[in-house]
């Protein structure tokens, strides 16, 4: 079965304009073949638009939702891609917030994915009172952890399995009926946790997060956090890949 590069867009039309620069840094250094495909869940509108892009092409395919027009849907759209029909094209997914460039071989990430778990990038601390990372749904459980070091969302490698696909609906469920004040993150990270179903420390060879020096080893780049202006991000990325073109003439 194909391998799949999973992105949601929703709400906010500037993620267009990340997803642009993810897609062109995909096709230039990503080296996807045929058994890698992009699926992009979004609006019909943002599909339309996307599809005026000369970054369009066979290799992109969508799944469509024109329900989720703010903030929380969209941090939320991710979970609901077992729910999606083409899931089942699948055998491995590769989850990417838009703000992300790829500078090397994807499929060193894809190969990682050998057990049913979440491969993820460690950040932050449950305990870390920013709460981005569930402190506040962990309670006293955060002393069962000897090891407290946290993940980003932001990427997230899984198999298509009974285990992970019954990992997002207790994320759903428990975004149901535990009181919160913010987005999906500390429930993804409290899930993980919970039923010990992810790994934090592989992929770290392979994807870094704020990091601007185009002559690292890593594959994935990601860009989270820290930019209150999203056009000041934007501007910091098409930085990045402009300095990764040059360096690749």
């Amino acid at each position: 079965m194909k391998q799949c590069i999973f992105l949601c867009i929703f709400n906010n039309e500037i993620y267009i304009k990340f997803l642009y620069l993810l897609l062109e840094s995909v096709f230039n250094y990503g080296n996807l073949d045929e058994n890698t495909d992009i699926l992009i869940y979004t609006s019909t509108d943002f599909m339309n638009i996307i599809k005026q892009s000369h970054l369009f092409n066979e290799k992109i395919k969508f799944e469509l939702n024109d329900n989720y027009n703010d903030i929380d849907k969209a941090c939320k759209a991710r979970l609901d891609l077992f729910h999606l029909k083409s899931s089942a094209n699948y055998s491995k997914f590769l989850y990417l917030d838009t703000d992300i460039l790829i500078k090397d071989d994807i499929n060193k990430v894809f190969d990682l994915s050998k057990e049913d778990i979440l491969y993820v990038v460690e950040e932050g601390s449950i305990d870390n009172d920013a709460n981005f990372w569930g402190k506040s749904l962990f309670g006293d459980d955060l002393n069962k952890y000897e090891d407290k070091t946290a993940f980003s969302s932001g990427i997230m490698l899984f198999n298509n399995c009974e285990k992970i696909k019954d990992l997002f609906n207790k994320i759903t469920e428990s975004m149901l009926t535990m009181w919160h004040s913010f987005h999906d993150q500390p429930f993804v990270v409290y899930n993980a946790f919970k039923y010990n179903l992810y790994n934090n420390k592989i992929m770290k060879d392979f994807a870094v997060n704020n990091d601007s020096n185009v002559h690292s080893t890593k594959v994935i780049h990601h860009f989270p956090g820290g930019f209150h202006i999203l056009e000041h991000k934007l501007n910091y990325m098409n930085k990045f890949l402009n300095e990764l073109k040059e360096l690749n003439v």
